[in-house]
């Protein structure tokens, strides 16, 4: 599906043009809770909690080992969501795991050309934001919210600190596992939780879904990343999110990725890309297209 056409799917669905009912307890669609009674309930955090954490929040210091350049004619409110989203995101990644960027790192910011880039130059790893770029630009056309989207950037930073250090080699570390980290761990940081999104299935019916690891290989694909998410929130039932941290530091001590994912997750790579067919399968009524690599979105 091309851009413009995704675009409108998401914006039928935003308008309540598209109304989709995904069973099996992930999410459920109203546009009003009275509507539905029955409705599940989030988990209420009380005020005096709220009001702890953003206490802690706002007298949260980033890494020493961290420096952010904004370059000349990056838009200001860019860069304010940019911080403030990786501020949360940092916060975040501390409270789950106590620590953060453990290595000399940096966030450029540029306006330039071409698609953002993340690599090691002069022993520190270097994250090359383009605003223009698609990972920043698409979701914020979706109506995504920036913060969220920059906090998503953010993980991807904390990943190749952590030993996910070839993740933005196509086909070299599970692309589903690296973008739907990063999605569930930013949506959980800057929401509260990570839902799955109402319009998606209504999507995957006009796109079709391979099976996961399949999308290794192929690019473009920011339209796949509440489907990635779902694997990993499908991963994490029942699970430590601290066994999250584990497996790029598997990764990172060399580590092949199906001997890492079993020592993370004590589960066989293959034996959870079956049982999560079987359940996405079960809980959408949608059968994987087998064959091929899958087009970009």
């Amino acid at each position: 599906m091309n851009q413009r056409g995704f675009s409108q799917l998401i914006l039928m669905a935003l308008a309540g043009v598209v109304l989709v009912n995904v069973t099996g307890g992930i999410w459920h669609y109203q546009k009003s809770a009275k509507q539905n009674k029955s409705a599940k309930t989030p988990t209420v955090t009380t005020e005096k909690t709220k009001s702890q954490v953003a206490k802690k929040l706002a007298a949260h210091e980033m890494p020493k080992l961290l420096d952010m350049e904004f370059k000349s004619g990056v838009d200001k409110s860019d860069e304010t969501e940019m911080r403030k989203g990786s501020k949360i995101m940092d916060f975040y990644l501390n409270e789950w795991f106590g620590h953060s960027i453990t290595k000399k790192s940096s966030i450029r910011v540029e306006v330039t050309s071409g698609d953002s880039q993340l690599f090691e130059e002069n022993g520190r790893f270097v994250y090359l934001w383009r605003p223009l770029s698609r990972d920043w630009q698409v979701p914020k056309q979706h109506g995504e919210q920036e913060s969220r989207v920059a906090a998503h950037e953010y993980v991807h930073l904390y990943q190749i600190n952590n030993g996910c250090a070839h993740a933005w080699r196509v086909g070299e570390n599970p692309k589903w596992f690296i973008e739907g980290e990063a999605d569930w761990f930013s949506f959980k940081a800057v929401n509260g939780s990570w839902s799955f999104p109402f319009w998606f299935k209504y999507v995957l019916l006009q796109m079709g879904a391979k099976p996961i690891q399949t999308y290794d290989e192929a690019q473009n694909v920011e339209g796949m990343y509440p489907y990635f998410a779902l694997a990993v929130d499908f991963l994490m039932k029942n699970k430590d999110i601290k066994t999250l941290d584990s497996f790029c530091v598997n990764l990172g001590k060399g580590q092949e990725v199906s001997v890492a994912f079993q020592n993370a997750f004590g589960v066989p790579l293959e034996k959870f890309y079956s049982d999560f067919e079987v359940y996405f399968t079960k809980t959408f009524s949608i059968p994987m297209k087998r064959g091929g690599v899958p087009p970009g979105n």
